[in-house]
């Protein structure tokens, strides 16, 4: 079954170079935790669950301090998957369906370095792009 479609009218400026949405994006999918109930939010085009999470302020987690809404709130902010870009907001996080609201390009050098600090703080992966690299020995 192909994914769903969705025309949203709702979009965000984003920190990020953005790619042209198309007048039918795929919606977003939604799937439940077993264990905790909390419903996670994935990309319907891209095989896996690589996503990441942003403010409402459209920046990454751990790339600039939370609004105090976001800290404390599941449905603030948006899902983007790293792969396609698509950008989905949590608001519709429990209700679907879940348009996509914007698309990241992801081979722009601002969304690769914002990704590779935000994987080092998140995930303590190592840093990989020279920008942050060098930022990290200029701060030592």
């Amino acid at each position: 079954m192909p994914p769903r479609t969705s025309n949203s009218t709702e979009s965000i400026r984003l920190p990020y170079p953005t790619l042209p949405l198309t007048d039918n994006e795929p919606t977003g999918t939604q799937t439940p935790d077993p264990q905790t109930g909390e419903t996670f939010i994935g990309c319907s085009v891209c095989p896996d669950w690589d996503v990441s999470y942003l403010s409402s302020d459209g920046r990454l987690y751990n790339n600039s301090p939370l609004p105090d809404a976001d800290a404390t709130d599941l449905n603030a902010g948006y899902t983007t998957c790293n792969h396609c870009g698509r950008v989905y907001p949590n608001t519709h996080r429990d209700g679907g369906p879940l348009p996509t609201v914007a698309r990241i390009n992801t081979t722009s050098d601002e969304w690769l370095d914002a990704l590779d600090l935000y994987q080092h703080r998140t995930f303590a992966t190592d840093l990989v792009r020279q920008a942050n690299i060098h930022r990290c020995i200029a701060q030592a």
